[in-house]
């Protein structure tokens, strides 16, 4: 048993987590505190540069687009792959339920998600 989740698998959280609160092991599944730093990096490193990108107007905009939207799908895909883990698919539906930053980011995300969902339904 965690601080804030009875089992590894737990989509919700027990109970509100404190702003600004730093993770411990005792908190949440080594594998959520793993994720939370590879979504921390997805969304800074990828997401957020690609999401930018849109919004300003520069000379090189079409070469650059075409190189952040290649870092930002390799990237997803990289997450996708590590979200074929059960425990890592748990832990981002937690992180889900109480997100804060940009919404598109979080659609995103869930549509991951849903996907693997939809994978994970097909027979083989």
């Amino acid at each position: 048993m965690y601080t804030f989740v009875a089992d590894k698998l737990d989509v919700a959280y027990l109970s509100a987590i404190p702003e600004n609160h730093i993770f411990q092991g005792c908190d949440v599944p080594e594998e959520e505190i793993e994720l939370r730093e590879i979504i921390e990096i997805w969304y800074e490193c990828s997401f957020l540069p690609a999401f930018n990108l849109h919004k300003i107007e520069i000379a090189n905009k079409p070469e650059l687009t075409i190189i952040q939207t290649h870092v930002f799908n390799n990237d997803t895909s990289t997450l996708a792959f590590l979200l074929k883990n059960r425990v890592y698919r748990a832990a981002l539906n937690r992180m889900l339920g109480i997100w804060t930053l940009e919404p598109s980011a979080k659609t995103v995300l869930e549509q991951l998600l849903f996907e693997l969902s939809l994978d994970n339904n097909r027979p083989h």
